[in-house]
């Protein structure tokens, strides 16, 4: 449900290099880790995780309540649940009570110990493919980095001069205000989600930065009384129902125009969706000066990937502002304005050989890898095509990309990998190629 048409822009509401000089008594940005991440379907954001000596993929979530795994998960890595007063409620209205506790986990070169993960709901489909076991829920302790273009996630402190925090290049910046709304609900278990002000189509809203979410999302309540949608109407189409609840009809429509702060969307196409987490919630909706009834039940607005993947963003929970750039203008680090993240290091692992790739639904072919370093050269062969491989290994995160030639009519096709090395000597993640995604999994020969 994501990839429709629309333009983006960014008003010039400041320049990058407009900021006023570094105040004396304020520091510049501390970088905590650095992390490659794996292009997802739907252009989520996977980030490789190491647990215990395991390594996998967790969908990073801005919307996610808290972090949870997958029961099959939790089970093949031989995790202890256990029961919880924490109800965890899908958008589909499907519930989960349980939880466990990992007792290292490791993202980037941050570690994590005897972390509480909640088991999730199973209404998230993403979760089933690509070695992808769980969501991964920022901590509001740390700013956050989110370049969807240049495929990484920097988490930095949030002790740093205000309005001091976009550090890339970039023409223009935008400065959005944004609240937290949020719920503490036991040690390491809370509810924390950034929320903007927006306008669609002349009405405000609260939006849900929700990185977890493919589509752009529009409470259906607020979609009627608010904006006067009536479903019935040719612009409005259905498109499927939540899980098995038949009554709960899930529609879109393609609205005039998002915008926020200066960010504009034009021709957005909004997913319409009923309230199932307040009706599953009943009477049990939790109260108090930190919450609003969208904080506990399904949002007014939810910004998906498919507005997010068009910028690049910087999170500063301290000052409560959101930062954010077009994903195009060109992301050059300032070396000198960031301190070095710990760690850092040559790849450990050595991909040199042969590896046999079998993506589901896709190309089945045998890629020799020559590294030097962090860079991949080689080629790959599969029954109907052959070409060159070009990419390159930055901690557990491999990416390359096969320029592939048709045997039958010589006919070039560009396929993009990028996956995250396990201990047990495999490659798992997801090939693209023409906005089509799909899971692969790659073993040395």
């Amino acid at each position: 449900m994501c990839g429709f048409g629309r333009t983006f822009a960014i008003a010039a509401l400041c320049c990058a290099s407009a900021f006023p000089a570094l105040a004396a008594e304020c520091g510049p940005l501390k970088q905590y880790t650095s992390i490659d991440t794996v292009a997802g379907p739907n252009g989520y954001m996977l980030v490789p995780v190491k647990i215990g000596d395991a390594q996998r993929l967790l969908l990073f979530d801005t919307g996610g309540s808290v972090s949870g795994i997958t029961q099959a998960a939790a089970k093949d890595l031989h995790l202890n649940t256990y029961d919880s007063r924490v109800k965890l409620i899908g958008v589909s209205g499907a519930v989960s009570t349980r939880y466990t506790i990992i007792p290292s986990l490791s993202v980037g070169t941050v570690e994590a110990k005897s972390a509480v993960y909640m088991i999730l709901p199973n209404d998230m489909a993403v979760l089933s493919r690509g070695g992808v076991i769980g969501a991964l829920a920022p901590s509001p302790n740390m700013d956050i980095d989110l370049d969807f273009a240049g495929k990484k996630l920097s988490l930095f402190s949030t002790d740093h001069c205000d309005g001091h925090v976009v550090y890339w290049q970039a023409t223009t910046v935008a400065v959005v205000p944004m609240r937290i709304a949020g719920l503490k609900q036991g040690p390491g278990l809370s509810v924390e989600h950034v929320i903007v002000p927006v306008t669609l189509d002349g009405k405000k809203l609260d939006a849900l930065i929700d990185t977890g979410s493919a589509t752009t999302v529009l409470n259906l309540r607020v979609a009627q009384d608010r904006l006067n949608v009536d479903v019935t109407s040719p612009e409005v189409e259905q498109i499927g129902q939540l899980g098995k609840n038949t009554t709960a009809k899930i529609y879109r429509r393609r609205f005039g125009a998002l915008s926020f702060e200066g960010v504009t969307v034009t021709n957005p196409m909004v997913v319409l969706m009923p309230d199932e987490v307040t009706r599953s919630l009943g009477d049990q909706r939790p109260t108090g000066s930190l919450t609003r009834p969208s904080d506990t039940g399904l949002p007014e607005l939810i910004l998906g990937m498919s507005v997010l993947n068009k910028m690049h963003m910087y999170i500063a929970y301290r000052e409560r502002k959101v930062y954010i750039t077009a994903a195009n203008d060109p992301a050059l680090v300032q070396p000198a304005s960031l301190a070095p993240p710990p760690g850092a290091a040559e790849p450990s692992a050595n991909l040199s050989g042969s590896w046999k790739i079998d993506t589901r639904g896709g190309p089945v072919p045998v890629c020799t890898f020559i590294q030097a370093g962090s860079e991949l050269k080689g080629s790959c062969v599969g029954p109907q095509a052959k070409g060159d491989l070009a990419g390159a290994l930055a901690g557990q995160t491999v990416r390359w990309q096969w320029v592939a030639m048709a045997n039958a009519n010589n006919r070039s096709v560009a396929w993009n990998f990028s996956g995250t090395l396990a201990a047990d000597n495999t490659i798992t993640g997801f090939a693209e190629q023409n906005g089509r995604s799909l899971p692969f999994t790659a073993t040395k020969q």
